[in-house]
């Protein structure tokens, strides 16, 4: 596997370890629509979070988070609809959150969560 494979499969569980540490339970991960992949589903006080990791071991120029582009969010809106109507959930409020995991000292991880990032025009189910 390659190394920054291994270094966003790393940064998804300190994920998961750091959102379950804040209340959130981890419905999935990894969860695949056709082209698109859900890193965390996690729910807390009776909302869903969709929740894209980015991970990066040098963030001198620009932080993990700042790599999700408004395309992106777009692309996992689509999984993250189709989600909530196979479960049958389309009326729980949904929002997208990104976890970005500084990793420059990786026996102390950086943790920036950002909830409800989704672009306000965006206009798929859930969001």
């Amino acid at each position: 596997m390659a190394t920054h494979n291994e270094l966003g499969k790393q940064g998804e569980e300190l994920a998961v370890r750091f959102l379950e540490a804040k209340g959130f339970i981890i419905f999935d991960q990894n969860y695949k629509y056709k082209k698109s992949e859900i890193d965390i589903v996690a729910f807390q006080d009776n909302v869903i979070h969709f929740v894209e990791v980015k991970t990066r071991s040098n963030t001198r120029f620009q932080e993990p988070e700042d790599f999700v582009t408004d395309s992106k969010i777009r692309t996992i809106a689509v999984a993250a609809s189709f989600y909530l109507w196979e479960r049958q959930m389309m009326t729980v409020p949904s929002v997208f959150d990104i976890v970005g995991i500084s990793m420059d000292d990786p026996e102390n991880p950086i943790f920036h969560h950002l909830e409800n990032v989704a672009p306000p025009d965006l206009k798929f189910h859930g969001f």
